[in-house]
């Protein structure tokens, strides 16, 4: 992802929205688990803190109005964009800034639609797709390999403890 790109889409997403935790979580299970424990985080990362909220959207949170719902590919067909039941974002500061962004859809099938149209832009992200949600590690220039990486191993260990809960 290109500097300032984040800031541009953060910008799109301003909004109302509810902090992960406070999401009922049998609705959306994987997205109320994509928020790592601050104190966990990796040495020289933290909350990404400098900006105002907007608009009343926090960082770290879950959306579930409609209207400030985005997709960073104008690609995409309206019937994957209006299939979305809810966003998370989150955004940390290391060396530069990385975050997740997620989307849970109502169709597996817009989900599927969503993923293969980001995958087309692999510049610094990691994408995957669990059953109607799909979730985008981003990471900007100068987020370092090993925060990254970091990230990774919890987004991937969260898809599969969400996975494995019961429906």
């Amino acid at each position: 992802m290109k500097p300032g790109l984040f800031l541009f889409l953060w910008i799109l997403a301003s909004g109302v929205g509810v902090a992960a935790p406070d999401v009922e979580s049998n609705r959306f299970v994987l997205l109320s688990r994509l928020t790592p424990e601050k104190s966990t985080l990796p040495p020289g990362c933290s909350i990404s803190e400098g900006r105002p909220p907007l608009e009343g959207l926090t960082n770290r949170s879950i959306t579930m109005d409609s209207k400030h719902f985005f997709l960073p590919d104008h690609d995409l067909t309206d019937t994957a964009k209006t299939n979305i039941q809810a966003m998370y974002l989150s955004a940390y500061r290391e060396k530069g800034e990385l975050g997740i962004f997620a989307w849970a859809f109502k169709t597996e099938t817009s989900a599927k639609e969503a993923h293969d149209a980001l995958l087309k832009r692999r510049d610094g992200v990691k994408l995957w797709l669990s059953e109607r949600t799909l979730v985008c590690l981003w990471r900007d220039i100068g987020a370092t390999d090993d925060c990254f990486k970091w990230f990774e191993t919890f987004v991937a260990k969260q898809i599969q403890a969400a996975e494995r809960a019961p429906k």
